[in-house]
C-alpha cells in the first residue's frame, strides 16, 4: 500500500476533470441529454475533488519527509554513535563514553595534516593538547594555570608560545572539569585533578610510560 498520492496519480485525475469539465461545460442540457450532461459534469466536479485531494496529500507527505529530514540531521550524530557501541563489550563502551563530547578533526595541508581537538566547541590543536599535558606535569595534580597559559609550549626564555593559549588551556580546563576529572579552582591554585594526569591524558590519546614520558 503506498504512503502516499503518486504524482501520476494526481495528474491523471486533473486531466480526466479538465476533460468532462469541458465536455460538460460545453454541452447544453436539453430535454433528452439534459440528465447526461449533468452526470458528465458531476464527473468531472468529483475528478477535480479526487485531484485536489490527492495534490493535498502529496504534498503534505513532501512536507512531512522534509521534516523528518532535518529531525534525522540533528539526531545523525547520535545515531551513528550507538551503531559505532554495537558490538563492543562493557568495558570498551566506559572507555569510548570516557571521551563524552571531544572529537579529533584532520585538515589536510602543507606539508601535512593539522589535528585538532574539539572540546566545548572550540577547536583546539592536537600539538597545543600535547603541550598543555607536558606542561601540567610541572604542577600536578593541578592543571597548568590558565593564567601562566602563554608559557606552554616555550622551550627557552623569550621563545614565542602558542597563540590563542589562554583561550585553548579555558576550553580543555573547562571540558575536564565538566567531566569530573578535576575539581574547580580554589584561591590562587588551578584545578586540581581527580585522576591521575596520565589517565586524563589518555582520554585525549595520549599516553605515558612508567617514566613518564609521553609515548604517540
Amino acid at each position: 500500500m503506498m504512503e502516499y498520492t503518486s504524482p501520476m496519480t494526481v495528474i491523471i485525475l486533473l486531466i480526466l476533470a479538465a476533460l468532462f469539465g469541458s465536455i460538460g461545460i460545453s454541452a447544453k442540457p436539453n430535454d433528452d441529454w439534459g440528465w447526461l450532461v449533468w452526470t458528465i459534469r458531476l464527473i468531472a466536479l468529483i475528478f477535480l475533488v479526487l485531484g485536489i485531494l490527492g495534490l493535498l496529500d502529496l504534498m503534505n507527505y513532501r512536507i512531512t519527509a522534509r521534516i523528518k529530514e532535518r529531525n534525522y540531521a540533528q539526531i545523525a550524530h547520535q545515531v551513528k554513535l550507538s551503531d559505532a557501541f554495537k558490538g563492543l563489550t562493557h568495558s570498551q563502551s566506559e572507555y569510548v563514553m570516557a571521551y563524552g563530547e571531544v572529537a579529533l578533526i584532520t585538515i589536510p595541508g602543507v606539508p601535512g595534516p593539522t589535528h585538532f581537538v574539539r572540546v566545548g566547541g572550540k577547536m583546539v590543536p592536537f600539538l597545543f593538547v600535547v603541550d598543555f599535558f607536558d606542561w601540567s606535569t610541572q604542577s600536578a595534580p593541578q592543571l597548568w594555570p590558565i593564567r601562566d597559559a602563554k608559557e606552554i609550549g616555550k622551550e627557552h626564555p623569550g621563545d614565542d608560545g602558542w597563540k590563542g593559549a589562554r583561550g585553548y588551556s579555558e576550553a580543555l580546563t573547562r571540558y575536564i572539569l565538566a567531566q569530573g576529572w578535576a575539581r574547580d579552582a580554589t584561591g590562587p591554585d588551578s584545578a586540581t585533578l581527580s585522576e591521575p594526569l596520565e589517565t586524563v591524558a589518555g582520554y585525549f590519546g595520549i599516553t605515558y610510560d612508567d617514566t613518564g614520558e609521553k609515548n604517540g
